[in-house]
């Protein structure tokens, strides 16, 4: 016998890969093989909402990242979200976030708490939030840092995904000592990191998340840092910018350890 939530699993697995497709309860009942009664009573069951309400709010949740990330019209979104038209797509939009695309596309402040992330068993993620200077300590725990532009840092790890990441201890040596060598170099480096003791940053409340891993893993746990992670926290996080830090382990070993510091509204209460 299938264990029940291992059908739900696969329903789950079914949604997130076919937005932009029919997921009526016909359909999906078809996909599975079970009754739609079936499928329904077990996903209120471990996932405590019912089938179309996780459907309509993963859809809005995607839409919403996509808003943010890329340039395509409110009805080229609608269409890849699967919703029938961009008259009801900027309704549920508006009931779901509280605003409507273009105001939640221009608003500096994004709000992950309204966000559904997808299910998952088991998850786990280490965090805290800090306060700058006051939790500076924090940081300075860190030997390098790798600020945002991050959408051209995922591509240059896409291209040389291959090849291992450059000592960073090395890397610093050839960026403060090496200059035009570095330059007539053709190796696939990563010519960004920076000392964390050289920089001064900015005073303000930010949300700093834990990570230990190989490169690879760090690529597809950054992936999945807006559509899943940050929504589970619920950050209300400042269209600013993202800084990796890395520990003076990771110049060493194949497994890096790495923070990931955010700029995140005030909240007295999580602050003390």
């Amino acid at each position: 016998m299938v264990d029940s939530k291992n059908v739900v699993l696969q329903l789950i697995d079914i949604i997130e890969t076919n937005f932009e497709k029919d997921l009526s309860m016909d359909k999906l009942s078809e996909l599975s093989g079970y009754s739609k009664w079936h499928l329904q009573r077990l996903f209120q069951q471990h996932v405590q909402m019912n089938v179309g309400s996780y459907i309509r709010y993963r859809r809005l949740s995607k839409a919403a990242i996509m808003l943010k990330q890329n340039k395509c019209t409110v009805s080229e979104l609608a269409e890849k979200v699967g919703f029938s038209s961009h008259q009801s797509f900027t309704r549920s939009f508006q009931q779901f976030l509280g605003e409507n695309p273009h105001k939640f596309r221009m608003n500096p402040v994004w709000d992950f708490s309204k966000l559904l992330p997808p299910f998952l068993e088991n998850y786990t993620l280490t965090y805290k939030y800090i306060s700058i200077p006051n939790d500076s300590a924090a940081v300075n725990a860190y030997s390098f840092f790798l600020c945002q532009s991050l959408d051209k840092e995922r591509l240059r790890r896409k291209k040389y995904g291959k090849c291992k990441l450059i000592s960073l201890e090395r890397l610093y040596k050839m960026k403060s000592q090496h200059r035009q060598a570095t330059k007539k170099s053709t190796e696939p480096t990563i010519k960004c990191f920076s000392r964390v003791t050289d920089f001064s940053f900015p005073h303000g409340h930010y949300l700093l998340i834990s990570f230990c891993g190989v490169l690879e893993e760090f690529c597809d746990f950054f992936k999945h840092l807006y559509e899943l992670h940050l929504p589970r926290i619920g950050a209300k996080v400042n269209d600013s910018f993202i800084i990796e830090l890395y520990r003076e382990s990771s110049s060493s070993t194949r497994e890096l350890d790495i923070g990931i510091l955010i700029s995140i509204e005030s909240d007295s209460d999580k602050y003390g």
